[in-house]
């Protein structure tokens, strides 16, 4: 097996916008530190600095070995220390922290965050390109649009619907679903038998079986795209279904299509009866 090499000291843009920025700042620091000792040392060889009771530090000859060697050192002190305070060794750490920060808001927000460079590669991002629906998601799915037989809702009222058919869409909308709660199940009014989703007809269904009237209502859920071919049933209030027309299969195309054209998912629900057999 063959192994690939990763270099893993490559930089990101943004350390190598740090690196240089320190190195700039620690040669200006190293230049102006120079500088003051060169200053000071011409200074005070000169005889142009005095000590505490004003008096001329260095006199020739007469000065003695011991208070020039002390002259100098803090001479050179006054320099080091410049050097040390001019070089930001702390920007880096700065700039891991906040980025740290930002992983963490990201993480809040439902978004992992493998690598720290990854916020700063966001941050800097001109163009995104997205696969060929061309959306972007939230992972947060939320209802915006919902159609009821011939009726299109931009906010579904329950008052607005009649009991019976509230009760199967709730039903076939909590139980076609790979979430779960866990909830105490002794004594439930219901059995079911869901089918996961098949990746390749679209769907995913569930058998429920009310343990009153021992009745099986099925719920299907699929794309609302691949319905267009099949046969589709109008349900009404009264529970009568009848085959769409041309007129009104090219309706609920049109409906359709122009969720599609909003970068809405559209997903449609069915359902029916059997009485279960003894």
């Amino acid at each position: 097996m063959s192994t690939i090499s990763r270099d893993t000291n490559e930089q990101t843009p943004l350390q190598a916008r740090l690196n240089k920025l320190t190195s700039s700042i620690g040669k200006v620091g190293l230049a102006v530190a120079s500088l003051v000792l060169l200053v000071l040392l011409v200074r005070y060889f000169t005889g142009h600095t005095e000590d505490e009771n004003g008096n001329q530090e260095f006199h020739g000859n007469l000065t003695k070995a011991d208070d020039v060697v002390n002259a100098v050192v803090r001479i050179i002190a006054v320099a080091v220390t410049i050097v040390v305070v001019a070089i930001p060794e702390g920007l880096p750490l700065a700039v891991t922290l906040t980025l740290a920060y930002s992983m963490k808001r990201m993480m809040a927000e439902q978004a992992m965050v493998r690598r720290l460079s990854a916020c700063e590669t966001m941050g800097s991002a001109t163009t995104i390109c997205t696969d060929k629906t061309g959306t972007l998601t939230l992972n947060q799915m939320k209802v915006t649009k919902f159609g009821l037989a011939k009726t299109l809702f931009e906010r579904m009222l329950s008052s607005s619907i009649a009991t019976n058919v509230l009760k199967l869409i709730q039903q076939g909308v909590a139980l076609n679903t790979t979430g779960s709660i866990n909830m105490a199940t002794s004594g439930s009014r219901y059995e079911f038998s869901a089918k996961a989703f098949n990746s390749e007809k679209k769907r995913s269904g569930v058998a429920l079986r009310s343990k009153a009237d021992n009745k099986v209502h099925v719920h299907w859920e699929r794309s609302s795209r691949d319905d267009t071919s099949n046969v589709f049933y109008l349900l009404r209030c009264f529970w009568k279904h009848e085959d769409l027309d041309h007129v009104e299969r090219t309706t609920f195309e049109q409906i359709i299509q122009g969720m599609a054209a909003s970068s809405l998912r559209c997903i449609a629900l069915h359902t029916a009866n059997f009485q279960r057999r003894a």
